[in-house]
């Protein structure tokens, strides 16, 4: 039992050396100098407690359950094991990546990132952290946050570049809570589109999905649009419970 537990331990910190990439049974029994058969009974266990989590057929890579024991709080993980499905689905619907960001201390983070060929990657550290004007995403947690927050944002950095007067910015934000969603192309070659995640009436977080502007015809922006609203309802009903964790 102790040298399976070692073996256990030995899998996690080969496949945490790079956690973005994904390792096949081989690469990893190599690595623990154990049999192919063997190293399958530990990851199975591994991937029932969400330790491990598979990658298409045969691939592996650290699972939420690693994560939870680091950086990620007890609330973000059960906001992203509820969000990760639906949003995936989203991802491959559009053929488009896909995040999943929060606001905290004024600063966007994103908890999960899902690129269009469907690589799910859980983000625990500090490295995935920007300014919430910047993205789509970051603007529709501001839309909802108290008007202190966003004067404190004003403060700090002022206006987002598009904007020359505080009401302007605070109209736009409030078209944003009006639609209940944000679609803008102001990056170069880039088309953002969000919507809030809602748990329990408060907005917690945000998902947004981004593609290359040449995608974004008006048709198209129709389906990304109705998919996004969709998608966020069905997360925000899954969530009716977790504001009361925090």
């Amino acid at each position: 039992m102790i040298k399976v537990l070692h073996k256990a331990l030995d899998i996690l910190e080969f496949i945490s050396h790079d956690k973005n990439r994904i390792y096949s049974l081989s690469e990893i029994a190599n690595a623990i100098d154990e049999k192919p058969t063997t190293c399958s009974n530990i990851i199975k266990t591994l991937l029932e407690r969400g330790y491990v989590e598979r990658v298409g057929k045969r691939g592996y890579k650290l699972g939420i359950m690693a994560y939870s024991i680091v950086n990620i709080s007890g609330y973000d993980i059960d906001l992203v094991n509820k969000t990760k499905d639906p949003l995936k689905e989203l991802s491959e619907k559009i053929n488009s990546s896909a995040v999943l960001s929060v606001l905290k201390n004024n600063r966007k983070h994103v908890l999960l990132r899902i690129e269009s060929n469907s690589i799910i990657q859980v983000n625990s550290t500090a490295m995935d952290i920007s300014d919430p004007y910047e993205t789509s995403t970051g603007l529709v947690l501001l839309a909802y946050q108290q008007e202190d927050i966003i004067n404190e944002l004003i403060k700090q950095n002022g206006l987002p570049l598009n904007f020359t007067n505080k009401e302007d910015y605070l109209s736009f934000l409030s078209s944003i809570r009006k639609d209940g969603y944000l679609s803008m192309t102001v990056k170069k070659e880039v088309a953002e589109v969000a919507a809030p995640i809602k748990s329990n009436g408060n907005v917690v977080a945000a998902i947004g999905v981004y593609m290359p502007k040449y995608k974004f015809t008006p048709d198209f922006q129709k389906k990304v649009i109705e998919n996004i609203i969709k998608t966020s309802a069905e997360i925000s009903d899954r969530l009716e419970d977790i504001t009361s964790k925090v």
